[in-house]
């Protein structure tokens, strides 16, 4: 919208014009001419001068923790503070533009405009942003209110920050990747196991044999191929802990896409897994993070949750970086582990199955997709051979495709 800038220049060029045309040629048309232009000229300056002084503007929405690409139900108050009530107001708020930019894939696109009339000090408005809003979390989003004389020739703009913090958390997909242990066989991998210990009725991690071990705690067949003897580390609690490694390395990911799938994923696993009663406990930790957190119960699941809005696609540890990283914890705690990255590699392959080895339950979900002949998928099948489970994610859709936008907004 434009301001006011070009139009006083304009009017006061047009006003000694006609001063001029009428003490040159005179006559009662010229004066009513420039008579009309004065009203019009001073009218536009009691606009400008005593217009309001001050604006507070709350934002309220629903649902409180949207979703990603799901409708969004936005409640706005402007007050109007100091000076007169405006003769009319125009909000373009902020998050709306950002919802119009990314329905029509023109981020720099404008809309979202909401025009009021009415001598008032308060304007409240519901509208609908039909195609959501992208995965983030917003803060300090404007609201740019425009106001002026009747005639619209004379305006003011003021942008205004508001305090309220909008997370808009990722999408799910639209099925449960299967849990390990219910996979079965599939693509050349058999039923889960609990990685190299499954004979035992309490499967854990493993270790050199100390003297004073008990004799049923090891583990023979494994410790013959090794040539060593190796114990059976006892489980202290019932349930083995669970933990989610997501990579958030740019060279992991071949397109934005398969990193909002693998956020996707994770989003996924955060709403199965807290949600389920007798995980124990849960951890989760992606490139951009100093260390784990713990996510169980609904309270961690919206923490989890919260983070992977915020998480954008950058320079931090790949998905064998973070193994690495939190090598001790994992094998210490001995928990059960699922990697999402959008790359397997050797390396991480190598990773992972030195942790099987150890005992540790680990599955790995692919957002690059494993089909054709190449090397991730040979790499699949060979920590398929040893019990790891690995899931390609390209297989599976978010729930909801985004509705387009089309540059406005629904109130």
């Amino acid at each position: 919208m434009k301001s006011a800038g070009w139009a006083w220049p304009i009017a006061l060029a047009f006003v000694a014009a006609l001063g001029g045309w009428y003490v040159w040629r005179g006559g009662a048309s010229a004066l009513f001419l420039l008579l009309l232009a004065g009203l019009i000229l001073l009218q536009g300056v009691l606009a400008q001068a005593l217009g309001p002084r001050r604006f507070k503007v709350e934002r309220a929405w629903q649902p409180v923790f949207p979703v990603a690409g799901e409708p969004v139900t936005i409640t706005l108050t402007v007050r109007c503070e100091g000076g007169l009530p405006p003769v009319w107001l125009q909000v373009e708020d902020e998050l709306a533009v950002i919802a119009a930019g990314q329905g029509t894939n023109r981020p720099g696109v404008r809309g979202g405009s909401l025009f009021f009339s009415g001598f008032r000090r308060e304007y409240r408005v519901t509208y609908t942003l039909p195609g959501g809003l992208p995965r983030g979390v917003y803060t300090d989003t404007a609201i740019r209110l425009i106001w002026g004389d009747p005639f619209g020739w004379f305006k003011r703009s003021r942008k205004v920050a508001t305090a309220e913090v909008l997370v808009v958390h990722p999408l799910a997909l639209s099925a449960d990747p299967p849990k390990a242990e219910d996979r079965g066989d599939q693509e050349g991998g058999g039923a889960w196991q609990p990685q190299l210990v499954a004979s035992s009725p309490a499967p854990g991690r493993l270790r050199p044999y100390a003297p004073g071990d008990p004799l049923r705690r090891i583990h023979w067949k494994y410790s013959a191929k090794k040539g060593e003897l190796l114990s059976r580390i006892p489980e202290e609690q019932g349930v083995m802990p669970r933990y989610l490694l997501l990579s958030a390395r740019q060279g992991d990911y071949t397109s934005s896409a398969r990193f909002e799938l693998a956020v996707s994923a994770a989003a996924t696993w955060l709403a199965r897994e807290a949600g389920d009663s007798d995980a124990g406990e849960l951890r989760f930790s992606h490139g951009a993070m100093a260390g784990a957190c713990r996510v169980t119960g609904r309270e961690g699941m919206m923490s989890g949750l919260e983070q992977l809005a915020g998480l954008r696609l950058g320079s931090g540890l790949s998905a064998g970086e973070l193994l690495r990283r939190d090598w001790t914890e994992l094998l210490s705690q001995g928990q059960s582990l699922t990697i999402i990255t959008g790359a397997l590699t050797p390396e991480l392959a190598g990773d992972v199955l030195h942790l099987a080895e150890m005992g540790v339950a680990a599955e790995v979900w692919c957002a690059g997709g494993l089909g054709g002949s190449g090397q991730p998928i040979q790499l699949a099948a060979r920590l398929r051979e040893r019990g790891v489970m690995v899931t390609d994610l390209t297989q599976f859709r978010t729930k909801s495709r985004r509705k387009e936008a089309s540059g406005h907004v629904s109130a």
